[in-house]
């Protein structure tokens, strides 16, 4: 049996528990199973468990985006952000904050997504023109790019 005040484990013959003391007797000991403190020390230490794991991935979570927002990751795709115009007029390119663009032709809008890396001040492009999927890269120079042959300046 289990001391109904501290959740000790008694002798089924105990009168008091040898923990506190309590009267097993006067006190209706609970028979067979945790008693009811016990169980909520055991919830109690549960939680903590898991608000201190909470609280470590929130901690890690915050140096990752600090670290990433310090080498310029976040703002990585802002340097290839805008429309950009090939050099002869016929086609204007848009990207977008958010990892998308589009290629605008005379005749067509084609949309695709791109990754943007500010170290090398590449960008590769991924999209589908009439069931081709095609990957292309990009180096910015200043105001301008060359995707092939062809010169792009920024609007």
């Amino acid at each position: 049996m289990f001391c109904s005040k501290c959740g000790q484990q008694c002798d089924d013959n105990a009168t008091f528990c040898k923990n506190c003391g309590y009267n097993l007797k006067q006190g209706a000991p609970l028979k067979g199973g945790v008693p009811n403190n016990a169980a909520r020390k055991k919830r109690n230490s549960n939680l903590y468990i898991v608000l201190v794991g909470f609280a470590i991935a929130v901690v890690i979570a915050g140096m990752l985006a600090l670290i990433l927002w310090l080498t310029g990751v976040f703002d990585a795709k802002s340097s290839v952000v805008g429309t950009w115009t090939r050099s002869d007029g016929s086609i204007s390119m848009e990207f977008d904050d958010k990892g998308f663009f589009q290629i605008h032709e005379e005749s067509e809008t084609v949309t695709g997504a791109y990754a943007y890396d500010s170290q090398t001040k590449t960008a590769t492009i991924f999209y589908d023109r009439d069931g081709s999927p095609a990957k292309k890269a990009l180096t910015l120079e200043a105001d301008t790019f060359t995707l092939d042959g062809a010169q792009y300046q920024r609007e």
